[in-house]
């Protein structure tokens, strides 16, 4: 016995009335406008988690800054709320293999940074830094910007 066949199942053209009375299919959508392009970013960012050593790999921004295994740090907290992190000669700390960068435990816990947690980490190779951003921090910073940009329509 022959198997049915199954008929597709294909919507109808949409169509619209006109003026005569003759229907024809909608205009498309509008094309969004295109902006120049923006020039080009003096920071690099990238979002990381710190491991329960306090390590953060994070070889991009690393090469960026062109920091490498050995490279001499200093590391310090801005207002117990971010960490600063620079090139130091005479730096306490060390880029150490992989690349990493540790954050002392003393800091973490000043700035509420726990095992695993994500950090918005920032570099800007002009003023040969990194900066370490907890995620509450950088959503504090956001807020405005989100409300300015979105009235009324965020919790």
């Amino acid at each position: 016995m022959p198997e049915p066949r199954l008929t597709p199942l294909i919507p109808p053209a949409r169509a619209c009335a006109t003026g005569s009375g003759i229907t024809s299919a909608p205009s498309p959508a509008a094309l969004p406008t295109i902006h120049a392009r923006l020039p080009e970013a003096a920071w690099s960012y990238t979002i990381a988690r710190i491991d329960r050593s306090g390590r953060l790999a994070e070889r991009r921004l690393l090469h960026t800054l062109e920091w490498s295994a050995g490279t001499r740090l200093s590391v310090a907290s801005r207002d117990d709320t971010a960490v600063v992190v620079r090139r130091d000669p005479e730096g306490a700390f060390a880029v150490i293999g992989g690349p990493r960068v540790k954050v002392p435990a003393g800091l973490r816990s000043r700035c509420e940074i726990r095992t695993g947690d994500p950090l918005l980490l920032a570099a800007s190779r002009s003023a040969d830094l990194l900066l370490i951003y907890p995620m509450p921090l950088v959503e504090q910073l956001l807020s405005e910007t989100n409300q300015r940009f979105f009235p009324g329509e965020l919790a």
